[in-house]
């Protein structure tokens, strides 16, 4: 990454491992070159934003909704 460093002098390693953890290399290169290519102000959040956010798999569980008080069985305008 001290092709980054040439823009931004103050970007660490600590904070590249953390900014590319959990990427593929290819992501990494991609962002790497975009951000060399546009030569950001804001170094650092831009070559973040080039990640896509990882989504969790799967939908979360759904709560059954329960009714807040039960209508009497014969109360005649009840639906």
């Amino acid at each position: 990454m001290r092709s980054l460093r040439q823009l931004d002098p103050s970007i660490s390693l600590d904070w590249v491992k953390q900014a590319i953890a959990g990427h593929e290399e290819s992501e990494v290169i991609r962002a790497r070159n975009v951000t060399l290519q546009v030569k950001p102000e804001r170094v650092q959040s831009f070559f973040e934003s080039q990640f896509r956010r990882s989504v969790p798999q799967g939908a979360p569980p759904r709560v059954a909704a329960v009714p807040i008080r039960s209508l009497p069985s014969d109360d005649p305008y009840g639906f």
